[in-house]
């Protein structure tokens, strides 16, 4: 038990605690306070959060810098890494080389906005996020989050951030979910009330009442991925920061956090999802930023980045009646099915240079066309075909 005491504070109330101390400096400092909050500019300070006084949707018109979530400009970040070699000669004379993270990246985050931060690994996506949350110094450059450095001005900042780092734990693991929970809403100042009403709409998508007693050393790791996301989240924050946020969740966990986080974002929350699951961007994010190299390459919709790329499209068509081999034989099929003489479904590729509708009009002379169904490229081989011609690029 010592082992796992050994990240402990002071005491709080006359008993050892098991926080780390720079959480324990801001609750030791607001004993005894049930709704005040400890990091200002919280709900309990009398901010007004985006869904009290104007929803503002992906459609609604966002004018003007004030206006911005998020505002990154030539953002550049360099680590110095450590040559490793014997260790005898790292500990003599130690050598180093530079790698440059992020060149001069830049961006802005509106209202309401769902976007997703991709590209391969060490593309400079978490160093992003850190500069963002104010955990790293950027280089060079200029972040503003709610117009402030959040570098300088950290705990305003965080008070209005919610964020996932994959691995990286926001809980204690010698401390149950229900108790970290209620850390977070002495910290950010929230009503008993308002924590069990969101634990209430939370397990509605995500199944974590039966975890809430749980230390959260004995939990798996989607379990404990459910108690981060209810960390993240349990301030209702108006931008959320997700790094690899689904990662260890089961297929109806995964699809039931998905379907808060785009109810986060119909109430006017900005949400940046950096993630390697291509399906969860489908599912959420309108908007793509690819980051190639600590280089940003691509800023824009998603459905624009698979029409710029190309590739192969497709239309499944369910009809009735029989389709003649003749009109088969002139149309490029992927696939046919004709289970019967009343119905059937022809799967057939649509020419780069040709509409779907061309297609369709040469079925419906010969069969009765019930459905229609496009296809387009899926996001994962765009982005492949990106990153390749890209290193190709660079290469060159």
């Amino acid at each position: 038990m010592s082992g796992r005491l050994s990240h402990a504070g002071p005491s709080l109330g006359g008993r050892p605690s098991l926080l780390p101390s720079s959480l324990h400096r801001h609750l030791s400092s607001h004993r005894g306070s049930d709704s005040r909050p400890v990091l200002s500019g919280g709900p309990a300070a009398g901010r007004q959060p985006f869904d009290q006084g104007g929803v503002r949707s992906l459609g609604d018109p966002v004018s003007g810098d004030d206006a911005s979530v998020v505002e990154v400009r030539e953002l550049r970040k360099t680590y110095r890494v450590l040559n490793r070699r014997t260790w005898w000669r790292d500990l003599v004379r130690p050598e180093y080389r530079f790698v440059q993270a992020l060149r001069g990246v830049s961006f802005t985050l509106r209202p309401g906005e769902s976007v997703a931060y991709l590209g391969p690994n060490g593309a400079g996506k978490s160093s992003t996020i850190k500069c963002l949350a104010g955990i790293i110094k950027p280089d060079s450059g200029t972040v503003r989050v709610f117009q402030q450095d959040p570098w300088q001005r950290r705990t305003e900042v965080l008070a209005r951030i919610g964020a996932v780092f994959g691995q990286k734990s926001l809980l204690f693991p010698d401390l149950t979910l229900r108790d970290a929970l209620d850390i977070y809403r002495r910290v950010y100042g929230l009503r008993r009330r308002d924590v069990d009403e969101f634990v209430e709409e939370f397990d509605t998508h995500v199944r974590v009442r039966h975890l809430l007693s749980k230390p959260v050393r004995r939990l798996s790791l989607g379990e404990r991925m459910r108690g981060e996301l209810m960390a993240a989240l349990v301030h209702d924050p108006d931008l959320l920061l997700l790094d690899e946020p689904t990662i260890g969740l089961d297929l109806t966990t995964r699809e039931g956090f998905l379907q808060l986080l785009r109810r986060r974002v119909d109430r006017g929350r900005t949400v940046l999802l950096a993630t390697h699951r291509l399906e969860d961007v489908e599912a959420v994010c309108r908007r793509a930023l690819l980051l190639s190299s600590g280089r940003l390459i691509y800023d824009g919709s998603v459905d624009d980045l698979r029409r710029k790329v190309g590739g192969k499209r497709s239309a499944r068509v369910r009809y009735r009646g029989r389709l003649p081999g003749a009109v088969a034989g002139s149309l490029p099929v992927i696939r046919r099915h004709q289970p019967s003489d009343e119905e059937g479904e022809v799967e057939v590729e649509v020419p780069p240079d040709a509409r779907p509708s061309s297609v369709v009009a040469e079925l419906e002379a010969v069969v009765e066309v019930v459905e229609v169904t496009v296809g387009y490229p899926r996001l994962e081989h765009v982005l492949q075909t990106v990153f390749a011609r890209t290193e190709k690029g660079d290469a060159g």
